[in-house]
């Protein structure tokens, strides 16, 4: 707002100087100029050619860009089409993810389609300076000779564009052989974009895929032999997680049992426990190793025919523990039908039994007491001091009870000094004790003192290490 703005008539025009790019910006012409206007036509017929060509080329590759899509990306049909233009073509029609793209793989400097910038005729030249000498020469006589020399000059050059085209008439052309070279020589450019600039280097990477393909191809031969000896070693830890499981299912029977008779002592009357075993699905080996064999709507194994049986590194089975704690009823899974305290006597029954066989010294039971009154301390206790018959026993307990019954006593606390918490575990003599006990019975009365001495005068069959914290 307030300034003028000039509108100028200017032109830009395309050379070439030394095999470079030339663009030189001309003001203040005379648009009207017939010599501009049949210049700026031959450029633009020229442009047009060559984008004719440029899309010839990309159909023989598979890449069909018709005119109408060339077309609708010029504003103005005054203005020749240019490779930008054929660029947004390609994207717009899917060829290309962007225009860089495009110019990258299909249409750049050296791409498989890309066709030189085409140059004026000599005889376009020469005529372009006669033209321009003879008005000259209307005004000043000194010229005359200049335009003399250019018009035979003219008429040379036509005379040898006449022969060119005579020669190029004559030579026999074959378009399928064309095609094939054209073919070739962007398959060539292809390989030097991947592999190298040379022909020298795409031949020494060619020679090295080679060598590796053969190693590939040694390889599988025995990756074969190995599928073949994996199948083999397959069918026979099969045939061994069958048999462990038949020593499972019977080794259960036998655990149950003892377990049951286990619950009696602890007052788990009518408790029983059994162990679900549920067969692995048959398996498939794949590239990943074994996996689930899958079954589709058809029928068939997509991943190829299962084996005849499931295993995994823990053999052929799934086990769930299931339990009963009342007569009659039917055993469920554990989770679903233990209260607090009967997990607990049932874990302490378990490790009973599993105690006698396996070659744990230490056994560590952290508060097996959990939801038990302390009407269950006195068999709670004896039970561990029959496991530690066997084995060293630690109990963290809160049951008196349960305490009395160990050979040694240790209270466990926590206390902050100088500012910083520490624990500390310490054994309890005889007297103190006796104090410790009546303390856990509910204070330090004269009942609770006699009840923490009667006690600890009760026979225990065995010393088990009990904890208190």
């Amino acid at each position: 707002r307030g300034r003028r703005l000039d509108v100028i008539p200017a032109a830009e025009l395309s050379s070439t100087y030394r095999d470079e790019d030339v663009h030189v910006l001309g003001y203040f012409l005379d648009v009207n100029a017939q010599a501009l206007k049949d210049h700026a036509r031959r450029g633009r017929d020229r442009r047009s050619a060559r984008m004719n060509r440029m899309m010839e080329r990309l159909g023989r590759q598979g890449v069909h860009v018709t005119q109408e899509d060339l077309q609708a990306r010029i504003a103005s049909k005054n203005v020749a089409p240019a490779r930008p233009h054929l660029a947004k073509a390609l994207v717009e029609t899917g060829h290309a993810a962007s225009v860089a793209d495009a110019f990258a793989r299909l249409i750049g400097n050296d791409c498989p389609a890309y066709v030189p910038t085409e140059v004026a005729t000599p005889e376009e030249v020469v005529g372009d300076a006669l033209a321009a000498v003879r008005r000259i020469a209307a005004i000043d006589q000194a010229a005359v000779p200049i335009a003399d020399a250019l018009e035979i000059a003219l008429d040379q050059a036509a005379a040898a564009s006449r022969d060119v085209r005579t020669y190029a008439d004559g030579i026999a052309l074959d378009p399928a052989r064309q095609a094939e070279v054209e073919a070739r020589i962007a398959a060539i450019a292809d390989l030097q974009r991947r592999y190298g600039e040379t022909v020298e280097q795409i031949i020494e990477h060619g020679r090295a895929a080679e060598a590796e393909a053969d190693q590939l191809e040694a390889g599988a031969a025995d990756a074969e032999l190995l599928r073949s000896e994996a199948d083999a070693l397959a069918a026979e830890i099969a045939s061994d997680a069958l048999a462990l499981s038949r020593e499972r299912r019977a080794a259960a029977t036998r655990l149950a049992a003892e377990v049951a008779t286990e619950c009696e002592a602890l007052r788990l009357n009518g408790a029983a426990i059994q162990f679900r075993f549920d067969p692995l699905p048959p398996a498939v080996r794949t590239i990943r190793g074994w996996q689930p064999a899958l079954v589709d709507r058809r029928g068939e194994h997509p991943l190829g025919e299962p084996a005849d049986s499931g295993f995994d590194p823990t053999g052929a089975d799934r086990l769930e523990l299931e339990a009963s704690f009342n007569p009659g009823s039917p055993p469920l899974p554990l989770r679903r039908v233990a209260s607090g305290g009967e997990t607990a006597r049932l874990t302490l029954a378990v490790k009973a039994v599993l105690g006698r066989r396996d070659a744990v010294p230490l056994l560590v039971f952290d508060e097996i007491d959990a939801g038990l009154g302390g009407r269950m301390g006195p068999a709670l206790g004896r039970r561990l001091a029959s496991l530690a018959q066997s084995h060293q026993v630690l109990c963290i307990t809160h049951l008196p009870q349960v305490a009395a019954a160990a050979a040694h006593h240790i209270v466990v606390r926590k206390a902050l000094l100088a500012d910083v918490p520490v624990v500390e575990a310490r054994p309890l003599s005889p007297d103190e004790r006796v104090l410790e006990l009546a303390d856990m019975l509910g204070g330090r009365s004269e009942a609770n003192l006699a009840g923490a001495r009667e006690l600890l005068d009760s026979p225990v069959p065995a010393e088990p290490a009990m904890v208190q914290r």
